[in-house]
């Protein structure tokens, strides 16, 4: 890892977590997330998240699947000391390297910071998460006084517009509210 290069987090999605080493050669077991499982073969690079907000280029010499965990193996992690010292680690690929998802499907941080409207076109607020529950996924929308929390399903979601980075919510009376989580 010494000739890893830093990348600031901004360009960078989140896609698994470092669960513990596998072997004695420096390959590591990695819980994939949201599916990205069936992905991994594509990427050449992925970055370990660091808790001072930074992260490490780790170039991918083998990645191979089984459900949705990747066994993984990276240039210069070669024992399994190494391997164990990214357990815990979240693994991130640029925005860019991502691949092309099927129309109707979106990756959740590009959905983050959109602005949702209702049906009207009148403002509700801004999407700050998109939680993943067994059902469905869940838009949590700030608005000026608290969080609305929409499924991301067709009777709430009339439409998603990523172009004009726009969420339109129908029947908002019937969602729940929670109050705004603090920091």
């Amino acid at each position: 890892m010494d000739d890893a290069g830093v990348l600031p987090p901004d360009d960078l999605v989140t896609v698994a977590r470092v669960i513990r080493s596998h072997g004695l050669r420096g390959e590591v077991r990695v819980r994939a997330i949201s599916g990205f499982e069936v992905r991994f073969a594509g990427f050449r690079e992925v970055y370990a998240e660091q808790d001072d907000g930074g992260a490490i280029r780790l170039e991918v010499t083998a990645a191979k699947g089984c459900g949705d965990t990747v066994f993984m193996k990276f240039k210069g992690i070669d024992d399994r000391n190494a391997a164990d010292a990214l357990r815990g680690s979240t693994l991130a690929v640029r925005i860019g390297d991502l691949p092309e998802l099927s129309p109707g499907c979106y990756y959740r941080s590009k959905l983050v910071g959109m602005e949702a409207v209702d049906s009207t076109g009148g403002r509700v607020g801004t999407v700050v998460r998109v939680d993943a529950y067994p059902a469905n996924d869940v838009f949590v929308i700030e608005t000026a006084e608290d969080e609305l929390w929409v499924p991301a399903v067709r009777d709430f979601i009339s439409a998603i517009d990523s172009g004009a980075r726009l969420l339109t919510v129908l029947r908002i009376d019937e969602l729940p509210r929670y109050p705004k989580q603090s920091g």
